[in-house]
């Protein structure tokens, strides 16, 4: 069952090696989740219309979470244990 309302075009998509890569100034670092992830082994952010820099990461520390997550986007074809990842924060997004 794949959620139709929520199109790929609301996500962005970067490679694990990118998102791996620390970063400097404000950042979001999530630790030890599972990663939906597309057909290119990519993860996803979801980024609707609104103009927010760090974007909904599409994880969860659950595995049966994530599974079930898979399940519902069209874009997603497995999930990924990823160690680490840093996203950049727009402290203006929270002002």
């Amino acid at each position: 069952m794949s959620n139709t309302s929520v199109k790929v075009a609301d996500f962005e998509f970067v490679t694990i090696e990118e998102a791996a890569r620390p970063l400097e100034g404000v950042v979001s670092v999530l630790l030890h989740r599972w990663w939906l992830t597309d057909d290119q082994g990519r993860i996803a952010f979801y980024r609707p219309s609104a103009p927010c820099v760090g974007g909904g990461p599409q994880c969860n520390p659950s595995v049966a979470i994530a599974n079930h997550l898979v399940e519902k986007y069209e874009w997603a074809t497995g999930i990924e244990q990823i160690p680490i990842v840093f996203r950049a924060i727009n402290v203006e997004d929270y002002t």
